[in-house]
C-alpha cells in the first residue's frame, strides 16, 4: 500500500503506542490543522514516551528501517519534510552512532533527550513503535504484535491473543507485576498481551522477596531524574512523592502521608503537559490501590514483608552456628561485632550499618538476617558450643 494521505492512514486503524492509545490519524490530522490555523510549521517527532525510564523499547532502533520509513510516511501524508526522531540519554553511544547514518539517510534529524513538548506542540509527536507499526501496516501487515520483556533487557514480540501466564515460569509465586508506569495485581497472568496493553514493554514478575514501597521509591527517584523540571506540578509532586516512600521504607511513615500521596497523585495528570508529569504518579497510586496492606505494615507494624527495608531488619549471630572463627568481625568496617577466637560473637544492632558482609564472610552461615523480634541471644562473650537458649 502507498500511504498518500491521512485518511489513508487513519483506515489502518492503528493507535499510538503507550499511554493515551490515540488514534494515530487524529494525531496527524490535529497538528497538521493547528499548525495551519496558526500558520507554524509542522512535522513528525518520533521518541519513546518521556515518562519511559526503562527504555527496553529502544531495542526497536537496534534495526531503525521501519521506523524512519513510518516517520517517512507519516510526513508526507502531512506534507511535510520536518521529522526528528529523539533518544533518551541513558541511550547507548553505540546506538546513538548507528543511527546517525541511518537517519541521514532517510532524511530525519536525530535529537538526544526528551522531548519538549512546549516547542514542538504544533508537530504530530508519536512512539517510534507506532512508526515501526505504520510501516509494517502499510505493506500488509494484518495486526500489531505486543512488545513485552519481563526482565527490563530481553524485548520479544508476541501476538495480542498470548496468555501472560504462559510467558511465566512460576507464575504461582508471583504477587503481582511491575509494568511501565504501574502496578499490577496477581490476577494479570490470566489476562492478554492484547487486554493488558502494556505501555512501555516493561513487565516484569513480582515475587515474596520483592518490596512494593521499595520499588515505588526506586521508580519515582528516577522519574525525578528524567524530569526536566520546568513544571512545578512535576518537579515538586515527584520529589514529595519519593521523599513519602523513603520515609516508609525508613521507619518514619505516617498515615496521613498515604492520604497525602493521594492528592498528589491525582492533580499530577492534569497539571503537566508530557507523559512524565502525567503518568509517573501512578506507580504511587496503583500501589496504595494492590498492596495497601503491605505499606500499612511498614507504617503501622514498622515491618517489610519482604525483608528488604534494612530499617526494619537486623542481622544477628545464630550462637548454634556460630564457631567463634572471627571472619565476621574482620569483614565489618563499622567496628561493631564483638568477640574473640573460639567464642560466640555478637553483633551490636546500635551501630550496625546494616551492610551485610559479615554476612558474605561467615562460612558457616551462622550471620542471619530477621524482621521483627529477634531469638535469644548471648548476653555477654560465651564459648562456643556452651550457650543455652532456656
Amino acid at each position: 500500500m502507498n500511504v498518500q494521505t491521512i485518511e489513508q492512514i487513519a483506515a489502518l486503524n492503528i493507535r499510538d503506542y503507550g499511554p493515551g492509545k490515540r488514534a494515530l490519524g487524529e494525531i496527524l490530522s490535529e497538528a497538521k490543522k493547528q499548525a495551519e490555523s496558526e500558520s507554524a510549521e509542522t512535522g513528525v517527532a518520533a521518541a519513546l514516551n518521556n515518562g519511559d525510564i526503562d527504555g527496553v523499547l529502544l531495542r526497536i532502533l537496534e534495526t531503525p528501517d521501519a521506523v524512519l520509513k513510518g516517520m517517512n510516511l507519516a510526513a508526507h501524508a502531512m506534507g511535510t519534510k520536518n521529522q526528528v526522531l529523539f533518544v533518551p540519554d541513558q541511550a547507548e553511544d553505540e546506538l546513538v552512532e548507528r543511527l546517525k547514518d541511518a537517519c541521514a539517510e532517510y532524511g530525519v534529524r536525530l535529537e538526544r533527550g526528551i522531548v519538549d513538548v512546549r516547542a514542538y506542540q504544533n508537530w504530530a509527536l508519536v512512539h517510534i513503535a507506532t512508526m515501526e507499526a505504520l510501516y509494517e501496516r502499510a505493506n500488509g501487515a494484518e495486526a500489531d504484535g505486543v512488545y513485552i520483556s519481563l526482565d527490563g533487557r530481553t524485548l520479544k514480540k508476541e501476538r495480542p491473543d498470548v496468555l501472560l501466564s504462559d510467558l511465566l515460569e512460576n507464575p504461582s509465586e508471583v504477587k503481582g507485576f511491575l509494568s511501565g508506569y504501574e502496578f499490577f495485581g496477581p490476577s494479570a497472568a490470566g489476562r492478554t498481551l492484547g487486554e493488558l496493553k502494556i505501555e512501555n514493554g516493561l513487565f516484569r514478575p513480582l515475587g515474596p522477596r520483592d518490596c512494593i514501597v521499595r520499588e515505588t521509591e526506586k521508580r519515582l527517584m528516577k522519574f525525578c531524574v528524567q524530569s526536566c523540571g520546568k513544571c512545578v506540578f512535576c518537579r515538586e509532586g515527584l520529589l514529595q512523592l519519593q521523599q513519602i516512600q523513603k520515609d516508609i521504607m525508613e521507619g518514619r511513615g505516617k498515615k496521613e502521608q498515604l492520604e497525602l500521596t493521594g492528592e498528589i497523585a491525582g492533580a499530577m495528570p492534569v497539571s503537566t503537559p508530557c507523559t512524565l508529569g502525567q503518568n509517573a504518579a501512578r506507580i504511587a497510586l496503583s500501589a496504595l490501590e494492590l498492596f495497601a496492606g503491605e505499606i500499612e505494615e511498614h507504617v503501622k507494624k514498622k515491618n517489610c514483608p519482604a525483608g528488604q527495608c534494612r530499617a526494619f531488619v537486623n542481622y544477628y549471630i545464630d550462637p548454634m552456628l556460630c564457631t567463634g572463627c572471627g571472619n565476621c568481625a574482620d569483614a565489618c568496617e563499622a567496628d561493631c561485632i564483638e568477640g574473640k577466637s573460639g567464642f560466640i560473637h555478637m553483633i551490636d544492632a546500635f551501630d550496625c550499618t546494616k551492610c551485610g558482609k559479615c554476612a558474605q564472610a561467615c562460612g558457616d552461615e551462622a550471620v542471619k538476617l530477621a524482621s521483627g523480634k529477634l531469638p535469644k541471644l548471648p548476653a555477654k562473650l560465651t564459648k562456643v558450643g556452651k550457650f543455652k537458649k532456656r
